[in-house]
């Protein structure tokens, strides 16, 4: 198992769970239901996994 402290995310064979992502910045539910999905979306791309393959997302 890789555990990634830089950039948040663990991989478990072909599994990657990415953990604390969330909106910490000024702005209202629109803000912050259309930046945490592009955050989360980075954080995969650093894995080399795609959106498409996002199991379950939990808040």
């Amino acid at each position: 198992m890789l555990l990634d402290s830089l950039f948040g995310f663990t991989k478990l064979d072909n599994l990657v769970f990415v953990v604390g992502k969330g909106y910490h910045k000024e702005g209202d539910i629109r803000a912050y239901t259309d930046e945490v999905p592009k955050e989360l979306e980075r954080e995969l791309i650093k894995t080399g996994s795609p959106m498409e393959k996002v199991l379950k997302v939990t808040e």
